[in-house]
């Protein structure tokens, strides 16, 4: 039996192995969203009192405190994602430029008999 019978049945062992280790995965990433989302589910009810947020100049607003917390939250993940925006724009442009630079060093090479 030549050689490459064995190889490509040890590439099939292991891409079988790598299969049944991905659908691990994915079940043990559904397990934990299920996890946080059972736990944050609990957090918004045990929060859900209603409390006063007091601005300047006597403005108040009433809401269920797991609503503030979250509202700040995504207040701060968007805060963060503009944060970051200017440096993937400058890194995008940047790669664009590299890219025409090298195709404008590229030599053709002739065709060789």
């Amino acid at each position: 039996m030549p050689f490459f019978y064995v190889r490509s049945g040890m590439q099939r062992l292991k891409s079988g192995i790598a299969d049944e280790q991905g659908k691990l995965m994915r079940y043990f990433g559904w397990l934990v969203k299920g996890f946080l989302f059972i736990l944050l589910l609990g957090f918004a009810v045990k929060n859900s009192d209603v409390v006063t947020l007091t601005y300047y100049l006597g403005y108040q607003w009433q809401a269920p405190l797991v609503l503030i917390i979250l509202m700040f939250f995504v207040a701060g993940a968007a805060v963060g994602v503009a944060a970051c925006m200017g440096y993937l724009f400058r890194q995008r442009r940047e790669l664009t430029h590299l890219r025409k630079e090298v195709q404008a060093r590229q030599i053709v090479l002739p065709d060789e008999i």
